[in-house]
């Protein structure tokens, strides 16, 4: 129910965050540049910069319907019997990087 990642690439590193012990909704990003940070609020469609203020945001996308949309898109396989767009070796190759088990 939580996870701590911290990958680290030539030219900068990441930390990803994973906490399912929340109570409230928070989906956020930060990115962090020499001169300023970036806070992306994916429930909130927005990106605000610590310096340039509000970046982008829109009104028209609810995080809500994307569950909606994934299970309808689920249905409509199992009806038609077709495949999903990601693969069973997709699927355990995202499963091997999430258990750091290459």
């Amino acid at each position: 129910d939580y996870a701590n990642y911290l990958l680290e690439y030539d030219n900068f590193s990441a930390s990803i965050i994973l906490n399912y012990y929340r109570r409230d909704k928070k989906r956020l990003l930060e990115i962090i540049f020499d001169d300023e940070t970036w806070t992306v609020d994916l429930i909130h469609n927005s990106i605000k910069g610590s310096k340039s203020g509000i970046l982008y945001h829109s009104s028209d996308f609810i995080m809500d319907n994307t569950y909606h949309d994934q299970m309808n898109y689920f249905l409509k396989l199992i009806n038609l019997k077709e495949n999903s767009m990601n693969s069973l070796s997709d699927a355990h190759q995202v499963l091997k990087i999430c258990l750091l088990n290459e």
